[in-house]
């Protein structure tokens, strides 16, 4: 489960870049008629570094839960029904510092900035939501963004991109518009630099940059997209990770204890192997008899241990992503090893048992 969240992309690239997050609120130098050259200057400051591919700010970034959302009532088979739409503003080169691809038409960039009206790009759940079957690049949604979003006029539509999760790696993705930063204006922003080598390494000089261009901008956390990724499964992974040692403890448990079991058995019959060889059974017989004895027994237990298994899988159930409780795979894999066990250990028995001289046996007992 882990290992799948971590391995979702969520929509964006999450190797080689880093997030920071701006708090344009923390002072009141950064007020709506300051925030935008200054945002601007961050930006011109951070794509001169050395390293620095890619650079923009964001009010969302996955897999944090978006900020603003709304209604919109679209109608479908001739009934009006309700869908909420997350809203994020983002400067031109989010997506490409994201490691989102474009589908259609463009991501926003310097030119739409320039452009007088909104401009916005659809994700795919919101552009098959507002029109399903036809593309609306190129065209002005019917109705205006909310929140006083690019001033109440219409925007229009640059392009569409993936879907992005912004309410967790195991929560499917929102219907999501993305408009320009000067349509909607935040006090909270994420800053998403995408690297051409390790951005850890460029954590330092980053943090340097910004300050460089303001000491008073708040630069309250850089980290890794990677890091929000495992950040946003911590809780998960605590959950998980004491689960699995306990299972990886029960198998052990089970194995040797069907060995020794297994073990006891043969030596319990000792007496018996012997006389049957006295009477002339041969010894392969007598270690083919107990393999026999001892895969039925691995056979009812992993009969009973898969049914436990399945009953008991229901319970993990909220805590799986990509797996399921009664995933086929593992269940194999666990009645695999235990029947390999439970021959392994009865054979060696068996072999051992074998060994002995029946008359010794038989006169020292």
């Amino acid at each position: 489960t882990v290992a799948g969240l971590l391995a979702d992309h969520a929509g964006a690239d999450p190797d080689r870049a880093l997030v920071v997050k701006l708090s344009f609120a923390d002072t009141a130098r950064f007020d709506l008629e300051t925030r935008m050259p200054t945002i601007r200057e961050v930006l011109r400051t951070v794509r001169a570094l050395p390293g620095v591919e890619h650079a923009a700010i964001g009010t969302n970034i996955p897999p944090r839960v978006s900020q603003i959302s709304f209604n919109v009532e679209v109608t479908s088979n001739g009934q009006a029904v309700n869908h909420t739409v997350h809203l994020a503003s983002v400067t031109s080169d989010f997506f490409a510092a994201l490691g989102t691809t474009v589908i259609e038409g463009h991501a926003i960039d310097e030119a739409d900035e320039q452009r007088d009206g909104p401009v916005i790009v659809l994700s795919e759940s919101a552009a098959r939501l507002l029109s399903p079957g036809k593309s609306l690049v190129g065209h002005e949604l019917p109705w205006p963004l909310p929140a006083g979003a690019g001033k109440g006029r219409k925007p229009l539509v640059a392009g569409t991109v993936p879907d992005v999760k912004y309410g967790g790696l195991d929560a499917p993705a929102f219907a999501a518009i993305y408009t320009r930063w000067v349509d909607l204006p935040a006090s909270v922003g994420h800053l998403v630099v995408r690297t051409s080598g390790e951005p850890a390494v460029l954590a330092s000089t980053l943090r340097k940059a910004l300050r460089n261009v303001d000491p008073s901008l708040p630069v309250t956390d850089i980290r890794t997209l990677r890091q929000e990724y495992a950040t946003s499964i911590a809780d998960r992974r605590a959950r998980l990770i004491p689960a699995a040692g306990f299972a990886v403890l029960a198998i052990a448990v089970a194995l040797v204890g069907l060995g020794g079991l297994l073990a006891r058995a043969v030596t319990e019959r000792r007496r018996e192997l012997a006389i049957r060889t006295v009477l002339g059974a041969s010894p392969s017989g007598a270690v083919g008899m107990i393999l026999r004895e001892g895969v039925l027994l691995a056979v009812a237990g992993v009969i009973l241990g898969l049914g436990a298994g399945a009953a008991a899988g229901r319970w993990l159930q909220s805590l799986l992503y990509g797996v399921s409780p009664l995933d086929a795979p593992t269940f194999a894999g666990v009645a695999l090893l235990v029947s390999v066990a439970a021959v392994t250990t009865s054979f060696l028995a068996a072999r051992r048992a074998a060994r002995i001289e029946p008359l010794e046996l038989l006169r020292s007992e």
